[in-house]
């Protein structure tokens, strides 16, 4: 959980503002928030048990598509991109994006 305003505790522990929390497997979590209130991000799910390639801001599978998505975004900006990603690639990214940051251990 990623908590961006206001605060809060889970089981006891204070998380700070701005910090992520990795939580560990269960079937439920309770988030106690502060006087003031607290606005997070909680998100879950399975691990994808494929290889996990991070470099800057990319996130891919092999170091050659890292250096491929590197040269699309030199070529072109992530906005303007001439090269076409399959919607499949794209979840993919996505999906380890979220694999990265440990947002998938809830």
């Amino acid at each position: 959980m990623f908590l961006f305003e206001g605060d809060a505790t889970v089981a006891g522990t204070a998380i700070p503002l701005h910090h992520l929390a990795v939580l560990g497997e269960g079937e439920g979590v309770a988030i106690d928030a502060g006087t003031q209130g607290a606005r997070l991000l909680l998100v879950s799910g399975k691990p994808l048990g494929e290889s996990i390639v991070q470099y800057g801001p990319f996130v891919m599978n092999t170091r050659a598509e890292i250096e491929q998505a590197m040269a699309d975004y030199r070529d072109a900006g992530w906005c303007g991109a001439r090269r076409t990603w399959s919607r499949s690639r794209i979840i993919r990214v996505r999906a380890h994006i979220s694999l990265i940051l440990g947002l998938n251990v809830l």
